[in-house]
């Protein structure tokens, strides 16, 4: 599993800036079969590595399973996906089913490109029960429910089993002041120039994966960017939050400050620091780098163990009429069914879409067996927001500012100005 969060975050960028009209698409999704009485789908997904050949075996196994339904999957980057979706489906040669980043996926279900699933969650009541409740939740729009879980991610502690020896420490930290502690006893300047060769942690503040984490540790402290449809981002909360974090850094020097999330990747590759929050890909790049890592929840903060959350939904779009509707869900059921989970996860690396899966029963891979332990801690920020992308800017540079060293008050004020003022041209 490459790096998702940039595609991801380019995705709902084009996504957001599409303005095509969708007016007759409805009508279009009448052509079910293949002439043959087989339903025949166009399924459109982002994955294009290891995890991208997992999903397709497992569309192979439901067609083999479904004789009188054909789903015919179709890989492309996600920046491709979010430029020709729309066009696409307006010139009803769109996909049945369609694969988004939760976050990309609100600018086109407010332009009427994707179908509610209600029902399918009704008709599925009982399993869908198991099913990571964030995971429901980041395809939530308006109080409908209009994705299924595809992939999801809760961020995780990253570190190097190494230099946690070399210093002594023998456990991963499990609450914010353990983990202030431990960072310092891993940061080391051995020639006093006030440059430390090795940091304690690589802690991004801006980028893509940084807004997914950030939302997860202001929400460890009872904080929020946007709840109920409102900008809180100025809370007392925050506040409390982003003045410890800069502490942390500027005082202890724990973390170069003001990293994104490439520069806090590559320091953490280069072994040059020894934790860092990241979602699962951070485990292949460990590897690659060479380095002995651990993997483990993020330490709890004073009010909870929230982990931010890395989510993509699978939807079905207007194109679909009601019998090809009715093939995506069984194939929606087929694939988040416990049995499939364990085995999508096990050769992807995502950890299962269901909180019922054990980490016993993800034994044959360890990594995504230790990721499944945060799944019932992720939260899901600023979900449902048309402008995600504009709202995440404006978040990434209150959490870049603050870690920098700017007053965190008067930063986060004006980032929630900003904020609020995207909300209400919604």
């Amino acid at each position: 599993m490459r790096d998702q969060a940039r595609p991801i975050r380019r995705a709902a960028a084009a996504a957001a800036s599409a303005a095509l009209l969708l007016a007759g698409s409805a009508a279009c999704g009448g052509g079910a079969s293949d002439g043959g009485g087989k339903v025949v789908l166009t399924l459109w997904h982002g994955f294009t590595e290891a995890d991208g050949k997992m999903y397709e075996k497992l569309i192979g196994e439901f067609n083999r399973e479904n004789p009188d339904v054909e789903i015919r999957p179709q890989a492309n980057t996600w920046d491709v996906i979010a430029n020709k979706l729309l066009p696409a489906l307006s010139a009803k040669l769109g996909p049945d089913i369609v694969a988004q980043p939760t976050s990309s996926a609100v600018t086109y279900i407010k332009k009427a490109a994707f179908v509610p699933l209600d029902g399918y969650y009704r008709r599925h009541a009982a399993d869908a029960a198991n099913y990571a409740p964030a995971a429901v939740q980041a395809a939530e729009v308006d109080g409908r429910k209009y994705g299924v879980p595809f992939a999801f991610a809760p961020d995780m502690l990253y570190y190097n089993k190494t230099m946690f020896a070399a210093a002594g420490v023998t456990e991963p930290p499990k609450t914010w002041d353990d983990w202030v502690e431990t960072a310092r006893r891993l940061t080391a300047d051995k020639n006093g120039d006030g440059v430390p060769e090795q940091y304690g942690l690589a802690l991004t503040s801006h980028g893509a994966a940084s807004q997914v984490i950030w939302s997860g540790m202001l929400a460890q402290n009872g904080g929020a960017v946007v709840r109920d449809g409102a900008a809180v981002l100025d809370s007392p909360q925050n506040v409390r939050t982003l003045t410890y974090w800069q502490r942390a850094v500027r005082e202890h020097r724990i973390s170069p400050p003001g990293m994104d999330d490439l520069a806090a990747t590559d320091l953490f590759a280069a072994k040059k620091a020894a934790m860092i929050v990241l979602g699962p890909w951070m485990a292949q790049r460990s590897k690659q780098a060479g380095i002995d890592y651990g993997i483990a929840p993020i330490p709890a903060g004073p009010v909870s163990a929230a982990v931010g959350t890395h989510s993509i939904g699978m939807y079905a779009t207007v194109q679909a009429g009601a019998a090809k509707l009715a093939a995506a869900e069984r194939f929606f059921a087929f694939f988040n069914g416990k049995r499939r989970q364990i085995e999508w996860s096990v050769g992807s690396g995502w950890p299962p879409n269901r909180i019922d899966v054990t980490p016993g029963e993800l034994s044959a891979n360890a990594d995504v067996a230790a990721i499944s332990t945060s799944s019932e801690d992720a939260v899901v920020d600023f979900s449902g927001v048309v402008d995600f992308t504009g709202v995440g800017t404006d978040f990434d540079t209150a959490t870049q500012k603050s870690i920098s060293g700017e007053p965190v008050p008067r930063t986060l004020a004006d980032s929630q100005r900003k904020i609020q003022a995207k909300l209400n041209e919604e």
